[in-house]
């Protein structure tokens, strides 16, 4: 029993991440269900940087709103997950997708917790979504 769901989950695992990298959001829309599923997704941090780009383009509050509470409102130095890997990226798809004046009212935002700030590696996450723009 336990070989036929593991297979399940393998194969509809694998058919998810190549949905997630192949979805073409020029020409397809999404409900408010998928909306809620990609952030479950993020939260869980299953193909979440996928599931957060298109957060990003069909959900952008929704994808801040998780930016927030996941990542910059937490102490990111003693975090148990090292979620500051996935910085780079997501400052990088919001200064992309949202602009650079979204970008910098995250950056601005309250939740955004001093020690995150001032984390070394934050601020290279910070410094990356600047310097890919030039």
């Amino acid at each position: 029993m336990i070989v036929e769901d593991l297979k399940d989950f393998l194969n509809s695992f694998a058919k998810m991440k190549s949905t997630l990298k192949s979805f073409n959001y020029e020409q397809e829309s999404v409900s408010t269900e998928v909306v809620a599923m990609l952030k479950t997704l993020v939260v869980h941090r299953i193909e979440h940087m996928a599931a957060f780009e298109l957060l990003l383009v069909f959900a952008p509050d929704e994808a801040l709103s998780v930016m927030k509470e996941r990542y910059i409102s937490r102490d990111l130095s003693n975090h148990i997950n090292d979620q500051v890997a996935d910085l780079e990226i997501m400052f990088d798809d919001i200064y992309c997708i949202l602009g650079k004046e979204k970008f910098e009212e995250l950056l601005n935002c309250p939740e955004f917790l001093a020690e995150n700030k001032n984390n070394v590696r934050v601020k290279e996450a910070i410094e990356f979504a600047y310097d890919t723009q030039i």
